[in-house]
């Protein structure tokens, strides 16, 4: 019940538009990342000048001699 209470008045704070229920599945979605409340539901920002790696930062890269 307080975490209602404390979205609803975030909403109302902020005069978010969006539905109650899509915000707080953002919310959940969100809840470990810093975002803006104003640029929840906005997809992040991407610069095109900068050049995407294809490859993960999660692999390793091997080489062979």
């Amino acid at each position: 019940m307080l975490a209602y209470a404390l979205l609803r008045i975030v909403i109302r704070a902020y005069r978010i538009t969006i539905p109650v229920l899509r915000f707080t599945d953002l919310v959940a979605q969100y809840l470990l990342q810093r975002r803006r409340i104003e640029a929840i539901d906005k997809p992040p920002p991407i610069n095109p000048s900068h050049r995407k790696h294809r490859t993960s930062p999660n692999q390793i890269a091997f080489t062979y001699e």
